[in-house]
């Protein structure tokens, strides 16, 4: 039995005896005008079968409509509480399994581990691929100066042909056009 039940129990208790005071009442009321015409007293067997009659009428009524009230309407009721408060239970005991303090410090422990470390890793891989880049970047700067130095040393070596051939040519031409001159 549940306290609740115990407690609507209790605080009917007072209202069934009135009632039942009052059944016997106007049951020896009624009882007196019958009697009184059949010139007839209420005796003792009379009293003790009428209350009888009213206690088993009264707890046959009241038990009937209690477990009616109980098992058929409730029924659903109590069973979804039931069928909540199981998977309550459920996922309590997998919340407190995992949330426990340790096991909760103990996995960000492991992350930050892990994330320190895959950082770690990235970073040297970072480091390496710029220190490979810098080697190159600094090979590719001394190659392409010493194409500068190269086409620079071509471009005077060219311009000293130039300057060779041209005066050699116009020492030809000079030459060519005195010998066909005849002023000269």
């Amino acid at each position: 039995m549940t306290p609740e039940f115990a407690t609507i129990v209790a605080w009917c208790i007072p209202i069934l005896t009135y009632l039942w005071l009052v059944g016997m009442w106007a049951a020896m009321v009624d009882d007196k005008k019958r009697r009184i015409k059949e010139k007839k007293k209420m005796n003792w067997l009379s009293a003790l079968g009428t209350t009888l009659l009213c206690v088993i009428v009264g707890v046959v009524g009241y038990g009937g409509g209690a477990w009616y009230a109980s098992n058929i309407l409730f029924e659903s009721v109590v069973s979804d509480v039931k069928e909540v408060t199981d998977t309550a239970d459920e996922v309590l005991s997998d919340v407190k399994s995992f949330a426990s303090q340790k096991n909760i410090d103990r996995k960000i422990y492991k992350i930050r581990t892990s994330v320190e470390n895959s950082v770690e890793n990235d970073l040297n891989v970072i480091s390496k691929d710029i220190g490979e880049a810098n080697k190159r970047i600094s090979e590719l700067t001394e190659e392409i100066n010493s194409s500068i130095v190269e086409i620079k040393r071509m471009l005077l070596d060219m311009e000293g042909n130039v300057k060779n051939y041209t005066k050699d040519f116009v020492s030809i031409l000079f030459i060519n056009n005195s010998k066909k001159c005849p002023i000269h």
